[in-house]
């Protein structure tokens, strides 16, 4: 996976360097073509009403990047969580729950005051956060919009964190703090 992901990089920074990567590149064209028509077309969807986007009654932070891993997602959204807690806010950080086994429709990972799932059910990410932020309210939702509404009504949370949220559309953001590969 190394392998693909440095190749990756060369690819996008260098563009192709021998006969193989120039057949690739060429290849998987019209592949990202057909991608960004799509996002774009989602985008639009969204923006137009055809698609629903929730604006809550609490501020929300997404925490997002443009690059696949590797951009310090985890961390940022470790600093924003502490930034509001140590202001006295109730703070939950939402998040799909990526490299989880998955907990149903909302999982809570902390409700303030205790950790309710391990990791191989909720991911590792949102259980680190959980564990290193005493009082902070962690939920996975596949569908984010159910684990806002949830970390609102069932823990009063006062600023919602999503946690890799950027590409997120259906939960409206008052804030999106976007990470960039420094590489």
């Amino acid at each position: 996976m190394a392998w693909i992901r440095a190749s990756y990089r060369r690819l996008m920074t260098l563009g192709p360097q021998s006969l193989a990567e120039t057949c690739v590149f060429y290849l998987l064209l019209p592949f990202s073509w057909l991608y960004g028509t799509i996002g774009l077309a989602r985008c639009f969807m969204y923006r137009g009403g055809l698609l629903r986007s929730e604006r809550f009654e609490v501020p929300v932070v997404s925490v997002g990047n443009l690059a696949v891993g590797g951009t310090g997602k985890t961390p940022t959204v470790d600093y924003v969580a502490k930034h509001y807690l140590a202001r006295g806010k109730r703070i939950a950080v939402v998040s799909r729950g990526y490299g989880g086994s998955g907990a149903g429709e909302v999982g809570i990972v902390s409700d303030g005051k205790a950790l309710l799932l391990p990791a191989h059910v909720a991911g590792d990410e949102p259980r680190l956060l959980a564990q290193r932020n005493p009082g902070l309210i962690v939920v996975v939702a596949p569908r984010r919009v159910l684990g806002v509404r949830a970390a609102i009504d069932r823990f009063g949370a006062e600023v919602i964190i999503l946690d890799d949220g950027f590409q997120h559309l259906a939960v409206q953001r008052d804030l999106d703090i976007v990470l960039l590969d420094a590489r």
